[in-house]
């Protein structure tokens, strides 16, 4: 819920992937931001998740960013694949937030994420290829500053299908 206040003019989508990846919030305007977080349960899918928001895009040819919050590394497809998949969708921008550090007990009391750590390399290379951009967040506060830092409020919507 303190993630709201940032998106109350943004019309967005949401998937899971933590295990089977799915809809929480199914996007509902011609611009949409595309948000993929996870829950807690060890898997982080994040390749098939991708897939489905490049696929929901293109099908609906929305103007889209997406977001990936995460604070773990991909189990159900390779980081180098993962990254060849971003080099061919490119147009669509990824931005991504790395959640947690080595003392998770605040991130985990807070939102229920695990302490599995993440790739800031990847995160990195995976916003890099797409267009977007790369924010860490250790606290609450840092997600939801990185949460506003990019929304729509702040830049713009620039995705489009090819």
């Amino acid at each position: 819920s303190q993630l709201i206040p940032n998106m109350a003019d943004w019309n967005y989508g949401m998937i899971s992937f933590g295990g089977t990846p799915h809809w929480i919030v199914h996007p509902t305007s011609p611009k949409t931001g595309l948000m993929i977080t996870q829950e807690a349960c060890g898997d982080t899918s994040l390749s098939h998740a991708l897939r489905m928001s490049w696929d929901w895009i293109i099908k609906h040819n929305k103007k889209s960013r997406i977001i990936v919050i995460s604070d773990g590394e991909p189990t159900d497809d390779s980081k180098e694949h993962i990254l060849e998949l971003a080099s061919v969708n490119n147009n669509i921008p990824i931005d991504t937030v790395g959640i947690g550090n080595s003392a998770q007990a605040n991130l985990h009391t807070s939102f229920g994420f695990g302490g599995y750590g993440y790739d800031p390399e990847f995160l990195k290379r995976l916003s890099e290829i797409s267009g977007g951009i790369f924010c860490e967040a250790h606290s609450v506060k840092q997600l939801t500053n990185a949460i506003f830092k990019l929304s729509p409020s702040e830049r713009k919507l620039l995705g489009s299908p090819k």
